[in-house]
């Protein structure tokens, strides 16, 4: 997958576009949990269903609403700058402040039933909001706030488990068009950004009482 990494406002030229395999691990478990909605991926997921134990895909579906229509922040890149390999951007979700990574969960479960852009601050308050969305979400919402640290200690041994047994091979086979798609789309950026009208050359005029 090819990740548009936005680093400021929606210019060409503040865009990064990287391939992530965590991006692309979490995509495929999207497509595990909503088949009918990625009618490309059958092939594949029907290896999955046989390949996959009975384990792994209860816990896939657990923590499925990280990866739904709205996905959890740190599942993309979090930082400009080169490719990543999968350990070091689980390293990275790993390296976020407590506090961070539980208020990026919430907004992840509450998803398209925010009432701002804003990550939700009050824990007791985003429960209250989870309850009527789904029990599945409201059940991650009280494990995340009884014990943030040991959530997110499962969530990232869950993701390194499923990319070994059922996405590596996978990754390994696509990578050739990842790249590709990727490069295309930065030809692109740079397109577009170079047919940016420029301000900077635009005369400045000033005026003087007569």
């Amino acid at each position: 997958m090819a990740v548009l990494l936005m680093t400021g406002a929606a210019r060409p030229e503040l865009i990064t576009v990287r391939p992530s395999p965590l991006a692309e691990l979490c995509a495929a478990l999207h497509a595990l949990d909503e088949p009918e909605h990625h009618p490309a991926s059958q092939a594949w997921l029907s290896a999955v269903h046989h390949d996959i134990t009975d384990d792994l895909l209860a816990r896939a579906t657990v923590w499925a609403p990280l990866w739904g229509a709205f996905r959890a922040r740190y599942l993309l890149p979090l930082t400009t700058g080169p490719e990543r390999s999968l350990d070091a951007e689980l390293a990275g979700v790993s390296r976020l402040s407590v506090e961070a990574f539980t208020a990026l969960t919430l907004e992840a479960l509450i998803s398209k039933n925010r009432t701002s852009g804003e990550p939700p601050q009050d824990p007791a308050g985003a429960l209250r909001r989870l309850r009527p969305i789904s029990l599945r979400r409201y059940d991650l919402g009280l494990r995340l706030i009884d014990d943030p640290a040991r959530f997110r200690d499962e969530l990232l041994d869950f993701l390194a488990a499923f990319a070994a047994a059922l996405l590596d091979e996978e990754w390994r086979r696509v990578r050739a068009d990842v790249d590709a798609d990727a490069r295309a789309r930065q030809r692109q950026l740079r397109l577009d950004a170079s047919r940016r009208p420029s301000t900077a050359s635009a005369p400045h005029r000033t005026t003087r009482p007569a």
